[in-house]
């Protein structure tokens, strides 16, 4: 963002890759906790990255809490994009 602002990067470019760079990210967790659960979260890696059991059972505490949310936000996107 700076130096998109100093016109030394292009912004659009720098909003485009960090999405990718977030998007990319965020699916590696979400496979790597899809197959192997908790042992990740809980192993040295969980720990290097600074996770926790605490973090975890705030996790599931938030998603248990505001569930019926996502699922609104799901209904919302289903009907907005059938497929």
């Amino acid at each position: 963002g700076a130096l998109a602002s100093q016109g030394k990067l292009n912004l659009v470019l720098v909003i485009l890759v960090a999405s990718l760079a977030n998007l990319a990210g965020s699916l590696i967790a979400f496979w790597l906790t899809r197959r192997y659960g908790e042992r990740v979260v809980m192993s040295r890696f969980g720990r290097w990255l600074g996770l926790s059991r605490g973090h975890l059972k705030l996790a599931d505490r938030f998603f248990s809490r505001f569930q019926k949310v996502g699922e609104v936000g799901e209904y919302a996107l289903y009907k907005i994009n059938p497929q």
